[in-house]
């Protein structure tokens, strides 16, 4: 028996049709499901932001304590003085953090300069090493909790943090056998500056060389 040739082509023609409509279904559905996922993944993770402005300026007392059996202490010549800290960038919080990028770009971020109350400027290397603890230690505020998942991990030897009557701690300690350095601060939760912050570093190697020193800066009440 032969088939009508009409009746072929007809159920061709809609078999063509099915599978250009099956076609166009899968690429309408890709394409939603791309625009999804670039959503999702375009969505921050936190709620993160910076409480202060540049140009915000600080008052900090300084102490210093120590000892070196080669030369001088390291920001002796800061001890009992007060310095103003001011803020001086403000990087751009990444929508998407993690410890990785946490560090690099929000901690480790040079965001302050800093000169004696006066107005004159110590060393460049004390304004280095000052700038970078405070630095590490001025904090986006909104979500602490996250911020505290990313770094809280043992002070015995990495970074280290913990919620404390209101404000926020955060570190780093390092340690081996004779040899050991690190930097905390205690941080307001509403600004996200640090009311009280400092740096240590020690070496025991006798009879060579031996150090043990330590500088705070407290944040004065203005």
């Amino acid at each position: 028996m032969n088939e009508n040739p009409l009746s072929i082509f007809r159920v061709e023609s809609k078999i063509r049709r099915q599978n250009i409509g099956l076609i166009l279904s899968l690429g309408i559905i890709a394409m939603l499901l791309s625009i999804g996922f670039f959503y999702l993944g375009s969505r921050s993770n936190h709620t993160l932001i910076w409480g202060i402005e540049i140009g915000d300026e600080y008052l900090y007392d300084v102490s210093v304590f120590g000892y070196d059996n080669n030369s001088q202490v390291p920001f002796i010549g800061l001890n009992n003085t007060r310095i103003i800290v001011r803020v001086t960038d403000l990087p751009e919080i990444p929508q998407q953090l993690n410890f990785q990028s946490f560090l690099a770009n929000v901690l480790e971020i040079t965001k302050t300069d800093c000169w004696f109350e006066n107005g004159t400027y110590f060393t460049q290397t004390w304004r280095d090493g000052i700038n970078e603890l405070m630095s590490r230690c001025i904090l986006p505020v909104g979500d602490f909790e996250l911020i505290d998942s990313l770094t809280n991990g043992t002070l015995d030897n990495g970074y280290g943090s913990s919620f404390s009557e209101g404000s926020f701690y955060i570190g780093y300690h390092y340690f081996i056998v004779d040899f050991g350095h690190g930097w905390e601060g205690n941080v307001t939760l509403d600004t996200g500056v640090p009311v009280v912050t400092s740096l240590w570093d020690f070496s025991w190697h006798p009879p060579g060389e031996w150090f043990n020193y330590g500088i705070t800066l407290t944040k004065t009440i203005s």
